[in-house]
C-alpha cells in the first residue's frame, strides 16, 4: 500500500509539474527572453533616426523604433516583427522598401528587442494591439506629410493585432496591408499547432510521455488564451477601407494556407498569394524577385498618389531585394 501510495504522490506531483510548466511556457510567448542585436540600417548603408515611442495604458512603456527616410519620399511603410524577433531582423525586408522608394518605420514590439518590458499577465492582446496603435499614430503625429500615406506589413504573430487595428479602426490611417504568415481563423488551433510543432525543441523529456504531454498542451492552449483575453477573432471584416494582401507560403504548418485562405475570403477586396513551396515566414526567400514585384505593386496601387519628387509613383524605380536571407 505505502508503495502504491508512493506512485500515486509522484504521478500527483508529475502532473503538477506538467501544468506549472505549461503555464510557464504559455507566458514565454508574450515576454520572450532574446538579446537585443547590435545591427542597425547604417550596417546595410541607410541613415536613420531613433524614436521612442510611448504606449498609454496601466503599464506605460516605451517601444524603440527606427525610422529610415527614402531620397524625395512621401508614404511611409510601418514593419513589425514576428514573434520572439526584433526590428534588426528586419532590416533587408527594410533595405527592399527603402529601395522601392518608400520611408520605413521599424519598430519592436513590448518585451521585444530594445522596447519596454511589460511583465503582465492577463490582456496580451489589447496590449500588443496597443503598440501596433502608437506606432501609427506616432508616425501621423510626428512624420507624416502633407499628401502621405501609410502601409502596414506584417509577419506572424504581428498580423493578428495588425489586422484587428485595421479593422476595428476604420480611420485609424492605414491604406495598405501586407500580411505575411498569417493570421488564421482559428487562435486556439494555431495555439495547438505552435507547442506540437517546437515541443521536440522546447519541452523536456519528462513532459513528452502521451499522457503527460496530453495535460502539458491542454494547459498551455487554456493559459495562452486566458492570457491573451478575450478579444474576438476574426474581427469584421466586410467593411474595411484598407486594402489587403495575404501571404502564406504553400507548405506553412504553423499557419497552415485553407485557415489563411478562409480568413482572406471574408475581408472585403482582400488579395491572396500563395508561394508554392515556401514554409512559414519563408515567403520572400523562397522567391524574392517575385515577391519583391507583387509586394511592390500592391503598395504602389493602394498608397497611390504624389510619391516622390511631386510625380507620380513609378514602377520602374529598380526594387533590388539583394540577398533575402534573414529578410
Amino acid at each position: 500500500m505505502s508503495g502504491l501510495t508512493a506512485l500515486g504522490g509522484l504521478a500527483v506531483a508529475w502532473a503538477l509539474a506538467a501544468c506549472a510548466a505549461a503555464i510557464g511556457m504559455a507566458y514565454r510567448v508574450y515576454h520572450p527572453r532574446s538579446a537585443p542585436r547590435a545591427e542597425t540600417p547604417e550596417d546595410l548603408e541607410m541613415p536613420f533616426e531613433v524614436h521612442a515611442i510611448g504606449v498609454d495604458g496601466a503599464r506605460p512603456l516605451t517601444l524603440d523604433a527606427w525610422f529610415i527616410r527614402a531620397p524625395q519620399a512621401a508614404h511611409t511603410v510601418i514593419v513589425a516583427h514576428p514573434w520572439g524577433a526584433q526590428k534588426a531582423d528586419r532590416l533587408k525586408y527594410a533595405r527592399f522598401l527603402h529601395r522601392c522608394g518608400f520611408n520605413v518605420l521599424l519598430f519592436d514590439l513590448r518585451n521585444h528587442g530594445r522596447s519596454g518590458r511589460d511583465p503582465a499577465l492577463l490582456g496580451m492582446a489589447d496590449r500588443f494591439t496597443a503598440d501596433v496603435e502608437a506606432v501609427i499614430r506616432h508616425w501621423r503625429e510626428r512624420l507624416s506629410q502633407p499628401g502621405s500615406r501609410l502601409g502596414l506589413v506584417a509577419f506572424s504573430f504581428s498580423t493578428w493585432p495588425a489586422l484587428y487595428h485595421v479593422a476595428t479602426r476604420p480611420g485609424g490611417g492605414v491604406a495598405a496591408l501586407v500580411l505575411d504568415s498569417g493570421p488564421p481563423m482559428s487562435i486556439e488551433g494555431t495555439a495547438v499547432r505552435f507547442i506540437e510543432s517546437y515541443a521536440p525543441r522546447w519541452v523536456p523529456w519528462w513532459l513528452r510521455p502521451p499522457g503527460v504531454f496530453t495535460l502539458f498542451k491542454k494547459v498551455y492552449v487554456c493559459a495562452l488564451l486566458r492570457m491573451l483575453g478575450k478579444k474576438s477573432w476574426p474581427p469584421p471584416l466586410d467593411g474595411l477601407q484598407a486594402g489587403v494582401l495575404f501571404i502564406v507560403g504553400e507548405h506553412d504548418v504553423l499557419m497552415p494556407v485553407p485557415e489563411v485562405s478562409e480568413l482572406a475570403a471574408r475581408a472585403a477586396g482582400a488579395e491572396l498569394w500563395v508561394v508554392p513551396d515556401a514554409q512559414h515566414l519563408k515567403t520572400f526567400k523562397s522567391r524574392p524577385d517575385e515577391y519583391a514585384a507583387r509586394v511592390r505593386a500592391f503598395l504602389d496601387e493602394r498608397l497611390g498618389g504624389v510619391g516622390r519628387s511631386g510625380q507620380a509613383n513609378r514602377r520602374t524605380i529598380t526594387c533590388s531585394t539583394g540577398t533575402a536571407g534573414g529578410a
